[in-house]
């Protein structure tokens, strides 16, 4: 499966909403996420694009879910890495 999600996603809580039928934005495919930052009680996500773009911040509802976990994985939700981080491997000695 191709890491690249799309992003905005309309669908991500499973349902659609009203405004979103009208949606008429470009959708653009993301490599994953860079940051977060809160704004207004808002969460943003800074994401790296697959284009090539500069990477930009949008609106939670507007990323994918997959990109979500992926980051959430080794950081919390206010971006700060976990103590037992994912990334963290330590080698294997044997005795």
């Amino acid at each position: 499966m191709d890491r690249g999600q799309a992003v905005p996603n309309p669908l991500t809580n499973g349902t659609q909403r009203d405004d979103d039928q009208d949606d008429k934005r470009e959708w653009h495919e993301a490599v994953k996420l860079l940051g977060v930052k809160m704004v207004n009680n808002k969460r943003f996500y800074k994401v790296q694009w697959k284009n090539g773009d500069p990477p930009t911040f949008e609106n939670k509802d507007d990323v994918s879910e997959f990109l979500k976990r992926e980051y959430h994985r080794t950081r919390t939700l206010t971006g700060t890495l976990r103590k037992n981080s994912l990334n963290k491997r330590r080698p294997h000695v044997r005795n």
